[in-house]
């Protein structure tokens, strides 16, 4: 999905996966099964400042992996903000 609206944009995006692996772990002799879920927001605005050509981009991002061996959960936090030139 992608939003555009005047000098800016957007891309809301969401994930969810049901991850089941066929073979035991070796180490915890259980067979692995992971729940994972997570989104993210990109937004974009253009020619910030005036700037010609250049885009200003910003993200935040959260993921989450629960899994049925505790080894394996994972959580993933993230932001960012960059500027972009086109050439």
């Amino acid at each position: 999905m992608y939003f555009r609206e005047g000098e800016g944009s957007n891309r809301p995006n969401l994930d969810w996966a049901d991850a089941d692996f066929d073979k035991n772990d070796p180490i915890y002799k259980k067979t692995r099964n992971d729940d994972r879920f997570g989104g993210s927001f990109t937004a974009v605005y253009k020619k910030p400042f005036g700037f010609k050509d250049w885009n200003l981009l910003g993200n935040v991002a959260y993921y989450d992996s629960d899994s049925k061996i505790d080894f394996y959960d994972t959580s993933i936090k993230f932001f960012s903000l960059s500027a972009l030139y086109r050439f």
